[in-house]
């Protein structure tokens, strides 16, 4: 009789859990993308702000910005703005005549030349305090698919030094060329930016990219510039885009970039040596898919992992989530199902999302994107979130590597 009362309260005590865990605000909170011990199991998925894409980690501070950890795109002025890692403190960069730093940044109304607008692709530089960015230039006409920053074209980086209070400008590109998403190495030393010089049809192909190698140097005022050394198209004319750069304990650096021929891209290693003069390298794919797009590959701070974004285009958008590998690709795992209702019922967005550019909390225990969430059938990418996205266990290992 007492093994028989032991086993109904058992199989009642599975119902209710069972029952709890299919009821919204039961025990999803924190949200379980499984019930794999795996440590990059989602622990919590928290909104930092809206109309938020292009995160980037910042790892230094300043006494302007003591409690600025990410900063990001407001999509709705296009103004670079700072939060600290929990959504809160948020702060105007390069908004004009309102900005943390005091300073102002040239706009159109105001006669100055260059004549910019929006800025966009904000990317941290590792130990110092200077944050890179793209700007619509002199030649743009202001349109937002043809000109925004990480878009389109007729747009050039600048560098914004924090401690310093200035703006400068690092490139001048002839008319109808335009940069798209680029990589520093964390020892601040190259930085390769993905050169737009043939434009392709924003609705079939993304035109024609070559990548740019250059040095990072300071100048007698203390500047950084941009030293090139040399430029690849290791796989011949196609789209080339740069995410991130890991220095090998050999001396070498590995680029993770995306790279394709239409509007579908694939993951490739470019592995390059320098004494200086010359380089030598190699070139590798690492997963060829015909359906899927694979975008914004990530070293984690230790380089032992990568996180990026893959899935599939369906009506001019992509229906993409966020993975996390071995650097090489293997042991893949999904994890966020936005895009699948039937594994986030409460979380997933019904018309397909996608992730903007990543980047990884410092300590490897979270990654940061902006989710683009798409409408109904004509209107793609109507909604951004700046989406901060804790694992259960993570990359702890301290440091960028």
């Amino acid at each position: 009789m007492k093994l028989y009362i032991a086993t109904v309260e058992m199989v009642r005590i599975a119902v209710v859990a069972m029952l709890l865990l299919a009821t919204p605000g039961g025990w999803c909170e924190p949200l379980q993308v499984s019930a794999d011990s795996s440590p990059y199991t989602v622990k919590k998925d928290t909104v930092l702000a809206e109309n938020a894409v292009g995160p980037s980690w910042i790892s230094w501070k300043t006494p302007s910005l003591s409690n600025a950890d990410v900063v990001y795109v407001d999509r709705e002025n296009w103004n670079l703005w700072v939060i600290d890692g929990n959504g809160g403190h948020r702060r105007c960069l390069t908004c004009y005549g309102d900005n943390v730093l005091g300073i102002n940044f040239p706009l159109d109304e105001d006669g100055k030349d260059p004549k910019i607008h929006w800025k966009g692709d904000p990317e941290a530089h590792t130990f110092l305090p200077v944050i890179f960015f793209k700007a619509e230039n002199e030649h743009s006409f202001h349109r937002l698919l043809r000109n925004a920053p990480s878009i389109g074209w007729d747009n050039d980086l600048w560098a914004l030094d924090v401690r310093e209070k200035l703006y400068y400008r690092l490139t001048n590109l002839a008319p109808g060329q335009g940069l798209q998403h680029s990589a520093i190495s964390e020892d601040g030393k190259w930085y390769v930016y993905p050169l737009r010089y043939k434009k392709g049809n924003l609705r079939s192909a993304f035109g024609f990219v070559k990548m740019v190698f250059c040095n990072l140097v300071a100048d007698v005022n203390g500047r950084l510039q941009l030293l090139k050394q040399f430029e690849v198209e290791p796989n011949g004319q196609m789209y080339y885009e740069p995410n991130d750069i890991h220095r090998n304990a050999s001396g070498s650096y590995s680029l993770l970039y995306a790279a394709g021929r239409g509007k579908l891209c694939d993951p490739y290693v470019y592995e390059w040596r320098w004494d200086g003069r010359r380089y030598t390298a190699t070139n590798k794919a690492l997963q060829v898919t015909s359906s899927q797009h694979e975008e914004f590959f990530m070293f984690s701070p230790s380089g032992k992992k990568i996180a990026w974004m893959k899935g599939p285009s369906f009506r001019g958008r992509y229906l993409a989530d966020l993975y996390i590998s071995n650097p090489d690709l293997t042991d893949v795992e999904r994890v966020t199902w936005y895009n699948d209702c039937k594994v986030w019922p409460d979380r997933c967005k019904p018309d397909g999302c996608q992730l903007s550019r990543l980047t990884w909390k410092d300590d490897g225990t979270a990654v940061l994107f902006g989710l683009w969430i798409h409408g109904g059938r004509f209107r793609p990418y109507t909604k951004t979130e700046l989406h901060r996205i804790d694992f259960a266990g993570g990359d702890r290992e301290l440091g960028r590597h």
